[in-house]
C-alpha cells in the first residue's frame, strides 16, 4: 500500500487542525469527511490541497461504509467517541485514530 486513505469524522476545530496536520504527513490521502452539520463540510474542504475526490458524509454509517476508506480519525467531543467508535469496528477498517484519546480504555477491547 503506498498510500493510506484516511476519512475524518467531527469537523470542528480538532478536525480541521487535523486535516492541515495530514497533509504534512507523507502517505496519508484524505478520501472523505464526515460531519452531522452540513455547514461545517465546507471549512473542512476549504482546509485540504486536494479536495477534488473527497466525499461529504452528514450521515456516519454511511461515511464508515465509503469503500476507499483504509483508516478512520475521529475528532469528535469524547463522549461521542466510545457510541462511534464500536461500529466501526465492526466495519472492519484497518485502523482508527481517537484524538483526544480521554476515553481510551473504552475501546481497547473492540479494537
Amino acid at each position: 500500500m503506498n498510500e493510506i486513505r484516511i476519512g475524518l469524522a467531527g469537523l470542528g476545530h480538532r478536525g480541521l487542525y487535523m486535516l492541515l496536520l495530514l497533509q504534512r504527513i507523507k502517505g496519508f490521502r484524505v478520501v472523505a469527511l464526515c460531519d452531522a452539520v452540513e455547514a461545517l463540510h465546507q471549512k473542512g474542504l476549504e482546509a485540504l490541497r486536494d479536495r477534488d475526490r473527497v466525499r461529504l458524509y452528514t450521515d456516519y454509517e454511511k461515511f464508515l461504509a465509503h469503500p476507499e476508506m483504509d483508516a478512520v480519525m475521529l475528532t469528535v467531543r469524547c463522549k461521542e467517541q466510545g457510541a462511534i467508535v464500536n461500529p466501526k469496528v465492526a466495519h472492519g477498517t484497518m485502523k482508527i485514530i481517537v484524538w483526544p484519546e480521554s476515553n481510551r480504555e473504552r475501546f481497547v477491547a473492540g479494537s
